[in-house]
């Protein structure tokens, strides 16, 4: 178990160290993105608005987290890209194999 959760903070610290204050914005444009394509695929929709509250649930918990002033605040912020890395390679990549399935 802590191998996995190692895997997605290494994740999301990879991530913040290579896009360093762009991450936000990475996150950003992948989300409008999928909202405008969620216009024609309903799923594509529900994603966006999953992932609009996962990032708003999830941001306010790195904020508790480094209100505490000790060295988990970081951690958590990368926690909290690196899972929603996973999740959205991991949904998209679902989706294109479906799509390549269906022809």
């Amino acid at each position: 178990m802590t191998d996995l959760l190692s895997i997605v903070f290494i994740i999301g610290a990879s991530l913040l160290d290579l896009a360093e204050a762009w991450s936000l914005a990475i996150i950003a444009v992948v989300v409008v993105i999928d909202l405008a394509v969620g216009r024609r695929v309903r799923a594509f929709m529900w994603f966006g608005v999953l992932q609009i509250a996962g990032l708003g649930l999830g941001y306010a918990w790195v904020v508790r987290v480094g209100l505490q002033q000790d060295v988990s605040g970081p951690y958590a912020a990368a926690f909290l890209i690196g899972a929603w890395c996973i999740l959205a390679v991991a949904f998209h990549t679902v989706f294109v194999i479906r799509q390549i399935m269906r022809r």
